[in-house]
């Protein structure tokens, strides 16, 4: 487990594939708390999901222009000094639902 987060929603897609799950759904998550030794740990929705056609308009949302993190301690240096809650795309098939 690399951490936690509260999932928002599922992404819109911009190539018309919403709801198909096979073709790499991603979800939109917030408030994540990193495990300690995750920190170099590339952050692969930078190139798989920002760097497709499906997903790419969400970096401008999520990240202003400040450019998208490539490693998980990247995504935490951005995330720690956002002003309000800091939003960004996870695949979907990585999330496990815990309650409590």
């Amino acid at each position: 487990m690399l951490g936690s987060a509260l999932l928002w929603r599922v992404a819109n897609r911009m190539d018309g594939l919403d709801g198909d799950v096979s073709s790499g759904a991603a979800v939109e998550v917030f408030d994540a708390v990193f495990e300690h030794d995750v920190h170099g740990v590339d952050y692969e929705a930078s190139d798989l999901l920002y760097g497709s056609d499906a997903y790419s308009s969400h970096a401008a949302e999520h990240f202003g222009g400040m450019g998208i993190p490539s490693t998980l301690a990247q995504l935490m240096d951005l995330q720690k000094y956002s002003s309000g809650p800091f939003c960004f795309l996870w695949y979907a098939a990585f999330i496990t639902e815990q309650t409590t």
